[in-house]
């Protein structure tokens, strides 16, 4: 299983109950979020990653996709960063939500 499908089945199977949870795919249009979710009233995006057990900036989050996520948040379209960590040596996962400034914080090496 790739890197993307252990993050989005784990979206798919975890959160999608919760609400609507659609994928979303722009092969043309960099910077587009993964995912787009309705829940409890609320809408928004989701850009999932897989982070390294480093946790430093996954090399295929682009600044593309935060300066989307940040001109959505200037907007007050919620937009976070979800991102599945595992822990060096070890198979315990954790997750991780950042918004758009904190998701900033990578590339300024904060």
């Amino acid at each position: 299983m790739t890197e993307a499908n252990q993050v989005n089945l784990a979206i798919r199977t975890n959160l999608g109950p919760l609400g609507l949870f659609l994928r979303c795919e722009h092969a043309h249009d960099v910077g587009w979020a993964d995912w787009w979710y309705a829940l409890r009233g609320v809408s928004g995006w989701i850009e999932a990653k897989l982070i390294p057990a480093s946790g430093r900036r996954p090399d295929h989050f682009t600044r593309e996709q935060l300066m989307w996520g940040e001109q959505l948040a200037l907007h007050n379209v919620p937009w976070f960063l979800l991102g599945l960590r595992e822990a060096p040596g070890r198979r315990l996962r954790s997750w991780l939500l950042y918004d758009a400034p904190a998701a900033r914080s990578w590339f300024e090496d904060r």
